[in-house]
């Protein structure tokens, strides 16, 4: 952006520069016709004189305008802004498009309320082991969840199918049994976040999978994606264990390959002529 205000800063002055030089040339010209309009009148010099000295009057009006524009240049070049970058903006919706009110119903803010209550009591365990989760939940998450399983089944038996809520509250009894079964399990997370970060890596390359070259390819390289992952869920670097695993499996016994796998796999100590 300044080299293309200062090329036309350039441009200007360049352009003021030999509008000047015919200008003078002109009055030069006209100064020499007068001179010999006191001798013989002739009428072709009479005209040609009018012609420049209206050229010289154009001449001089783009000059003015020439140094307008090279003073419009120079300021722009001697103030450098500082780079803003531009927010996209929104499009207004369109106004012949039909506008729908949305109402929040009371059923399903009151759910939204039970269910941030359990999550209260998750945000203050997140991080501690397995048997602790467990035992707050118990203490409690189980009363909670048992009140909500009722509360639920109640108010979807005054709620006729049409129903906006009756679908989602019909969805939630119809699993209420995998939703309940972090009250029994302190491994369970309550929320399926983790997941959903680990399948970010794979959304964020997906045009790089349609690169596989064939079916064979693509089974391939979602075997070695299994395998990293899985690696990387029991906490082991998939780079070290590939290479371990790659290196050793030649010479492994068979009926022993499952000392390989991530979760049972431990990187081998240096022999003593390695160490030496």
């Amino acid at each position: 952006m300044i080299l293309a205000e200062r090329a036309a800063r350039l441009q200007a002055i360049a352009d003021l520069s030999s509008t000047e030089a015919l200008i003078s040339h002109l009055k030069l010209e006209i100064e020499k016709l007068r001179r010999t309009l006191y001798g013989t009148r002739s009428e072709r010099k009479a005209r040609l004189l009018e012609q420049m000295e209206l050229q010289l009057e154009e001449l001089e009006a783009t000059a003015t305008e020439d140094e307008l524009a090279a003073e419009q240049a120079a300021a722009r070049t001697q103030t450098v802004q500082s780079f803003q970058r531009k927010r996209p903006s929104r499009k207004p919706f369109p106004d012949h498009l039909p506008r729908e009110r949305v109402v929040i119903s009371p059923i399903a803010l009151a759910a939204v309320k039970r269910i941030d209550a359990l999550f209260d009591i998750e945000r203050g365990i997140n991080g501690q082991s397995a048997e602790e989760r467990l035992r707050v939940r118990k203490e409690q998450s189980a009363a909670l969840l048992t009140a909500m399983e009722a509360w639920l089944r109640e108010q979807r038996a005054r709620l006729s199918n049409s129903s906006s809520v009756a679908k989602p509250i019909d969805y939630m009894l119809r699993r209420w049994d995998r939703f309940a079964g972090f009250i029994d399990d302190g491994r369970i997370c309550l929320t399926n976040n983790a997941a959903e970060r680990a399948l970010r890596g794979f959304a964020l390359g997906r045009k790089s999978w349609l690169f596989a070259g064939s079916d064979r390819g693509a089974d391939r390289a979602a075997i070695m994606a299994t395998l990293i992952m899985t690696a990387k869920l029991n906490d082991v670097d998939p780079q070290a264990w590939l290479a371990d695993v790659l290196a050793r499996i030649n010479d492994h016994k068979i009926h022993d390959l499952a000392a390989l796998l991530p979760w049972n796999w431990r990187k081998p100590m240096p022999s003593r002529a390695e160490a030496a």
